[in-house]
């Protein structure tokens, strides 16, 4: 059950943090930006720490940033 308290109370924080965006009219733009900044610098210190671990963990992170870069292009 910790795991599924954890999964539901991440998805109201989301709502909380995506309603405060919108009220300071942050645009989708500044944010994909932002996230595929971070997610890039993740994905390179983790290979180079180089580990069976970090690249199955870092996996979803990279499909993604892959979606991200994608959705990023058509601004």
């Amino acid at each position: 059950m910790s795991r599924l308290n954890e999964i539901m109370e991440n998805h109201e924080q989301l709502e909380k943090l995506n309603a405060l965006l919108k009220h300071y009219s942050v645009n989708a733009e500044f944010v994909t930006a932002s996230l595929i900044e971070k997610l890039d610098c993740l994905s390179s210190s983790s290979e180079e720490e180089e580990g069976e671990e970090g690249a199955a963990a870092q996996e979803p992170n990279a499909e993604l940033l892959e979606d991200l870069k994608r959705f990023s292009s058509g601004f």
